[in-house]
């Protein structure tokens, strides 16, 4: 089972695209993110670290370009999901499952069409 992320940055810490473009070039990412909580408390664990891209192209010489497009990458984290018993609703029924979570950004190159002359 993949470890979840890291907890979230302080806030104010790379909040935008243009805040992460402003920073030390050697120490960021081309697709920077940012870590939110996400909250089910129906699910264990209650808290996981969600990633959201910060820009929807990529930080190329210090500026985002729009010719590339930042990704969220996934990965499958197993939880524990809780849901009423359906013939005694005092009780509950424990269940394992797999949640799809953003872990990252990464920078790719957009998919074109081709078009026909």
């Amino acid at each position: 089972m993949p470890l979840p992320p890291p907890p979230p940055p302080p806030p104010g810490v790379m909040d935008t695209c243009v805040q992460a473009a402003g920073g030390d070039i050697s120490a960021r990412a081309l697709a920077p993110w940012k870590y939110s909580l996400n909250r089910d408390v129906s699910r264990t664990p209650t808290e996981i670290s969600f990633a959201e891209c910060l820009c929807q192209g990529c930080i190329i010489n210090g500026r985002e370009n729009l010719s590339y497009n930042s990704v969220p990458v996934f990965a499958h984290v197993k939880v524990l999901k809780k849901s009423f018993c359906p013939d005694d609703r005092s009780k509950y029924v424990i269940k394992n499952d797999f949640i799809k979570v953003p872990v990252a950004c990464t920078c790719i190159m957009p998919r074109y069409r081709k078009s026909s002359f």
